[in-house]
């Protein structure tokens, strides 16, 4: 089961990234304020979970008039909304995890956001955001990639946990390539081809495909 966790990220285009993919999905779970992009793309989730600190009360009173099924828990807490919202997914059978609305905003949530993605590696996650997609490259999970028309796309590898990396299709292949972690060697390379592969040999990478803001 693909399921679709919405996250609050504060840009308006994740609202037309949901209405875009929302139907491939077989379950969505908004996180907080994320239950807000669902509505404006007008999608309505089947879950919501978190604290609702950033979810006004009309928005909940919407959600409880539609049926959905909310999952509020005390703001004192030690994981983030986005956390519950995978620990749902994962009870409810998901073997596969799409975000969007979790990048953005706040630098210390978004790399928390990332600290999620990571731990959801072995659900294979991509991440769809305006004018971005990212794989979580991993052992446990996904770790071969083919990317296709996209070329003139920037194409950027984070090095999260020591990778091993072997790419092309690229301006700048790369072969069996240890990448330090958060290294500026991976960032801002280009699709050249009509295909474009990365192979993970060992380690945790995450690939960002950035693109032309389409919403």
């Amino acid at each position: 089961m693909n399921a679709l966790i919405v996250g609050g990220a504060p840009d308006p285009g994740v609202a037309d990234v949901v209405a875009r993919i929302a139907a491939a999905h077989d379950l969505i779970i908004a996180a907080d304020a994320g239950a807000s992009a669902c509505l404006a793309a007008r999608r309505t989730p089947d879950l919501v979970v978190g604290d609702f600190d950033s979810l006004q009360e009309t928005v909940v009173s919407t959600l409880t008039s539609l049926g959905v099924q909310l999952h509020r828990v005390s703001a004192e807490k030690d994981v983030t909304d986005l956390d519950l919202a995978v620990a749902a997914a994962r009870e409810r059978g998901a073997d596969s995890l799409t975000f969007s609305g979790v990048f953005g905003g706040r630098l210390d949530h978004s790399l928390a956001s990332i600290g999620t993605v990571w731990g959801a590696a072995d659900l294979e996650p991509l991440v769809v955001e305006p004018g971005l997609e990212g794989w979580l490259l991993a052992k446990s999970g996904r770790r071969r990639l083919t990317i296709d028309g996209r070329r003139g796309a920037t194409l950027s590898l984070i090095a999260l946990e020591d990778p091993v990396v072997t790419c092309s299709g690229l301006r700048y292949p790369l072969e069996q390539a240890h990448l330090g972690v958060l290294s500026s060697r991976g960032v801002s390379n280009v699709v050249e081809e009509d295909a474009a592969y990365v192979q993970l040999t060992s380690g945790v990478l995450l690939v960002l495909l950035i693109h032309e803001h389409d919403g």
